[in-house]
């Protein structure tokens, strides 16, 4: 039986061992790839953040317009 064991054991020990660097290489492929998402996922804020400061610049600018063209016309009424 023991024969028998190692005979098995011999047979499988090459797909072993490939399955077993494979896995090891799906691992690290893996840990890229959750170091990829990160940075886009922090990409993605960043990006969040300069459309959210350019909006409140972008409102800030039509207030300040709207405020000249206000005192335009209350000028040109005083005339």
């Amino acid at each position: 039986m023991k024969d028998l064991e190692d005979m098995e054991s011999d047979y499988l020990a090459p797909a072993t061992e490939r399955l077993r660097q494979e896995r090891i290489a799906i691992n690290k492929r893996s840990a890229r790839l959750e170091n990829v998402i990160q940075r886009k996922k922090a990409f993605a804020a960043r990006l969040d953040n300069i459309i959210a400061e350019a909006e409140h610049e972008r409102l800030a600018i039509e207030n300040e317009l709207a405020s000249v063209l206000a005192d335009r016309d209350a000028v040109s009424e005083d005339q």
